[in-house]
């Protein structure tokens, strides 16, 4: 288990970004933390590190983005609006979630039971204030 704090949004994207350094694909990102935590903030700083140059924005409403760079690709999720792994089977998502060809990062993965396995890199962010974060890196 590691804990960093940061002090603004570009320190929260920075966590990030060095994170996926040591990501590959196949690798799956489990990510939790109340509403305006900074988990987007966090995946943007992913995406950095992975070399998408593309701009990451929060897949609420289509719950998955997809992101490339020549190397890989990078699956986003958001799964806040669903309730069950049989919705999340049912719009398709399962199969893509730990694909060997991305990284998978999970918004909400706690909302849908079992979406994700124990293999999973599982970051709590904590909002502290308006700028600092405690971003708890473990499993």
């Amino acid at each position: 288990m590691k804990t960093i704090i940061t002090n603004s949004p570009q320190e929260t994207e920075t966590a990030g970004a060095e994170l996926a350094k040591s990501l590959t694909g196949g690798n799956v990102v489990a990510l939790s933390g109340e509403l305006g935590a900074g988990k987007t903030q966090f995946v943007k700083g992913i995406a950095k590190g992975l070399g998408i140059s593309k701009t990451v924005t929060s897949p609420t409403f289509t719950i998955m983005n997809i992101y490339d760079s020549d190397d890989i690709l990078l699956y986003h999720f958001d799964l806040y609006r669903l309730n069950s792994f049989d919705e999340a089977q049912e719009a398709g998502l399962v199969e893509y979630i730990g694909a060997p060809e991305a990284v998978s990062v999970v918004e909400w993965y706690n909302q849908v039971p079992g979406v994700v396995d124990n293999n999973a890199v599982r970051i709590h962010i904590t909002k502290l204030d308006d700028n600092r974060r405690e971003i708890t890196i473990g499993g």
